[in-house]
């Protein structure tokens, strides 16, 4: 696993905060609305959903940090009774301005470390439709779509489930 990918701390926060909200609002600009991006999707926001994932504990998430934190990984484990142990790939963005310098292929890579020192079989993860950014990174690493498309509850439009066996 990456050197630099070590679990998120508190001290975090902010900083990861900052990168979720602003790689979202560039991958999803003119495909969900505006509203979301920029009014129900602030840093404040995101700061409170990251403080709620680490006192919680239902979530692990990971930084990406060579002395400044430049991505985020986030992830779930489930046991599904009709479906093999599976690691959720939540959430995993890379600070806009330094994207294309390989951060997001280590934080796959640590992701799927995690999914096999877990005993996953499988990683599954959603993709908005119209991401096409997102779907070819996730297709160069090795997933397929999972279904048909369907309608995010969440954002009301258009989403891609994608699997990778382990």
């Amino acid at each position: 696993m990456g050197t630099n990918i070590r679990p998120m701390e508190i001290t975090d926060i902010p900083r990861a905060a900052e990168i979720h909200t602003f790689a979202r609002r560039k991958a999803y600009l003119g495909i969900v609305p505006n509203a979301n991006l920029f009014i129900e999707s602030t840093v404040l926001k995101r700061m409170e959903y990251f403080e709620r994932a680490l006192r919680q504990n239902d979530k692990e998430v990971y930084v990406y940090d060579d002395g400044i934190v430049k991505g985020i990984l986030s992830v779930e484990f489930h046991e599904e009774s009709e479906k093999p142990r599976t690691l959720s790939l939540r959430k995993i963005h890379v600070e806009p301005a330094m994207q294309g310098q390989g951060i997001g292929s280590m934080l796959m890579e640590h992701c799927e470390a995690l999914a096999k020192r877990h005993n996953c079989a499988r990683i599954h993860l959603t993709v908005l439709e119209q991401n096409t950014a997102a779907r070819a990174f996730y297709e160069k690493s090795g997933f397929t779509i999972d279904g048909p498309a369907r309608i995010s509850r969440s954002l009301g439009v258009s989403v891609l489930d994608y699997i990778k066996e382990i």
